[in-house]
């Protein structure tokens, strides 16, 4: 986290803008980056926006998969050899015993061998990154940093509650939107009521 806010300070450098006071954002997984940078430098952060993201509960097949050994191993092996785990979606799915939406996501990122690569990296990457949310609370409150998470009315993956339960306790100073789409808030369709969010709110 340290490195990335001194990377962020040096565009801000490019760009002729000061680090004193920046706003955050992130999608999906960007999310819990953005919830690291507010837990390390809260004093410099203005405001944030959250879409759909990560970062915000405990997952236990994260956990699993990159912060033990065991998991780590079995993770690389699947990368490389996912016939078993394709298979095993597919029955799931066929007896309905996960959710489409959720079959339809892993699959995505499952099928090629370059998305596995990537999304191996990715995990592998932000693994230490494990944002304190209760001192990431108490940091909004104290320092007035409103945050406006907006989520997917049908999303499966990242469910607008954990976004609910986080703005608990936040004095208004946390909001929560919905759009009319599942987990891919950034599509183009989208725009329109994005647009309509930011107006509304005046965020």
């Amino acid at each position: 986290v340290a490195l990335l806010w001194e990377l962020i300070g040096l565009i801000c450098v490019k760009h002729g803008r000061s680090i004193a006071r920046i706003e955050l954002a992130g999608f999906s997984m960007g999310g819990r980056i953005a919830l690291s940078l507010l837990d390390y430098r809260p004093e410099h952060i203005d405001r944030m926006i959250l879409l759909a993201p990560d970062g915000l509960r405990n997952n236990y097949w994260y956990w699993l998969s990159t912060r033990t050994v065991l998991g780590r191993k079995i993770f690389a092996i699947t990368v490389r050899n996912p016939g078993w785990l394709l298979f095993t979606l597919r029955v799931a799915n066929k007896l309905k015993m996960i959710n489409p939406a959720v079959f339809k996501f892993s699959w995505f990122y499952l099928k090629e061998a370059g998305a596995r690569d990537l999304l191996f990296k990715r995990w592998m990457a932000m693994r230490w990154m494990r944002p304190d949310l209760e001192k990431i609370k108490q940091d909004i409150q104290n320092r007035d940093i409103p945050v406006l998470l907006i989520y997917g009315a049908y999303d499966r993956i990242m469910p607008a509650e954990t976004g609910l339960a986080f703005c608990r306790d936040t004095h208004d100073l946390c909001k929560v939107e919905l759009l009319p789409c599942g987990h891919q808030i950034m599509q183009l369709k989208n725009k329109k009521n994005l647009s309509k969010i930011f107006r509304r709110v005046r965020f």
